[in-house]
């Protein structure tokens, strides 16, 4: 238990001030995995109340995670093995192998800024377009500087550290409001939805605190751990 209450306490300081790891301890602890697994399902449990509110239901329309749904529709072995090993590590992989570069969190924050505008406004193919266009030369420009100027790799650097909770928080929010899909809903486009995914979101701080201090494995564990749960919930309750 005092252990337990020691690994929540410097999670619970490190989100409300995150800072750069470049190079986590990479230990990987059955125990960490199961506190934390613990952690993200409880509160995702409380968090995925206040989705539940009549208010919210009815404005967007939805009855529940149709993504559970529609795997065990394949059986349940299928929605395990695709919810619950593949799912993590492709989300992990992807959405937080860079948290501990400074030169990933460069270009992740424009990527990421260009999904958290697509799903809250519902950008259009144009402007996608425009953007990504945008975000090529952008990213070729700023990686000739800081591959051949010390100064602005430097500064850059600088920039990236002192910043990062926001490069951290952006991260977490982009996790949350990619999982928006899991729902068949009205009104997708909304700055609302993230009343939805707030079980997402707390998971996002679990996973990238845990990718940051103890490395990619742990953080898979625990994604994998919290996947498999929801979906065996899903299947029982069904």
């Amino acid at each position: 238990m005092k252990n337990m209450i020691k690994e929540f306490g410097q999670f619970f300081k490190f989100i409300v001030n995150p800072f750069l790891v470049i190079n986590p301890a990479g230990k990987i602890s059955i125990v960490r995995c199961l506190y934390f697994a613990a952690l993200g399902i409880g509160a995702g449990v409380l968090l995925a109340l206040v989705g539940s509110m009549p208010v919210i239901v009815k404005y967007f329309c939805y009855k529940d995670n149709t993504l559970i749904d529609r795997m065990l529709t394949h059986g349940i072995l299928y929605a395990l093995f695709v919810g619950g090993v593949i799912a993590p590590i492709m989300e992990e992989l992807i959405g937080r192998y860079y948290l501990n570069s400074v030169w990933g969190n460069i270009i992740y924050l424009f990527i990421n800024l260009l999904i958290i505008g697509q799903v809250l406004y519902g950008f259009e193919l144009l402007q996608i377009i425009v953007y990504v266009l945008l975000l090529i030369v952008s990213l070729f420009l700023i990686g000739i500087l800081y591959e051949h100027n010390i100064l602005f790799k430097k500064k850059i650097s600088f920039l990236v550290t002192k910043y990062f909770p926001a490069f951290f928080y952006v991260s977490v929010l982009t996790f949350a409001l990619v999982h928006v899909s899991n729902f068949d809903i009205c009104h997708q486009h909304s700055v609302f939805v993230i009343f939805l995914v707030l079980p997402q979101f707390f998971a996002g701080l679990v996973l990238s605190y845990l990718r940051l201090k103890w490395g990619l494995k742990t953080g898979i564990l625990v994604h994998s751990l919290n996947n498999l749960v929801a979906i065996t919930l899903g299947y029982l309750f069904r």
